[in-house]
């Protein structure tokens, strides 16, 4: 084997020589929502559910999220407050798993009508391959006035926006965030995989998580490689 090629051959175990190049998935342009279609409500409002969520698949090429967003509509002028988050998602039990891997600041004052909330400039460094849920939350912040939101709602069915992720819902769990986690949601649209008007931005991450069984595959190709270099030398010497 040409010294050359040993580099790439141990990084291609971690899929650093396979091309990979930054993955923007985008379910509001018009092809997929028409700006206007919304689900209700989010919020503590009666009737209002305090949690959504959309869940999306971490591209194998770009395991970084660097921002997500989601369409929100105020609806009234008193809102509720909101919070946003990512979670790991267990698709077998629909629900989120472990602790908050970003929480944002409070969302309290926003103008009506359609608008991207969202966070920017995160380095969530995620496992190729595994899925994350994207959420709007008023499960931490209760309060006495009742009021709600409506979020963007892309095409549903046979049309699927976004093929590799759905659109979750969760009622109140009485504050307690941990409800996310231990509580099934329930899939808006049932098996029609609905989705959220939503973005979500993933970037080619200078230390990517590697699959599960790759480190263990690379490090095997590694020793290999050496012994075979160390091979090469000593015939060198003879």
């Amino acid at each position: 084997m040409p010294r050359h090629l040993i580099p790439c051959a141990v990084f291609l175990a971690f899929g650093a020589c396979v091309g990979r190049a930054d993955v923007n998935l985008d379910t509001t342009g018009s092809t997929d929502w028409n700006g206007t279609d919304a689900f209700g409500q989010l919020g503590d409002a009666t009737g209002a559910l305090a949690t959504f969520g959309q869940t999306v698949t971490v591209p194998a090429g770009a395991t970084r999220l660097s921002g997500f967003s989601l369409e929100l509509n105020p609806n009234l002028a008193d809102f509720s407050r909101l919070k946003l988050y990512v979670f790991n998602w267990d698709d077998s039990n629909h629900w989120a798993t472990g602790t908050s891997l970003y929480t944002s600041g409070l969302i309290d004052s926003l103008p009506n009508g359609f608008q991207s909330v969202g966070a920017a400039n995160l380095t969530l460094d995620l496992l190729a391959g595994s899925q994350v849920v994207l959420v709007l939350s008023a499960e931490e912040l209760a309060d006495s006035t009742e009021d709600a939101a409506e979020a963007g709602f892309a095409i549903s069915g046979q049309a699927d926006a976004y093929s590799l992720g759905a659109a979750f819902l969760l009622g109140s769990g009485g504050g307690d965030l941990t409800h996310l986690t231990d509580t099934p949601w329930i899939e808006l649209g049932g098996n029609n995989h609905s989705d959220f008007a939503f973005t979500a931005n993933f970037t080619v991450s200078p230390d990517p998580v590697p699959e599960a069984g790759t480190a263990a595959a690379a490090a095997a190709l590694a020793t290999g490689l050496l012994v075979w270099g160390i091979g090469r030398g000593w015939k060198r010497s003879d």
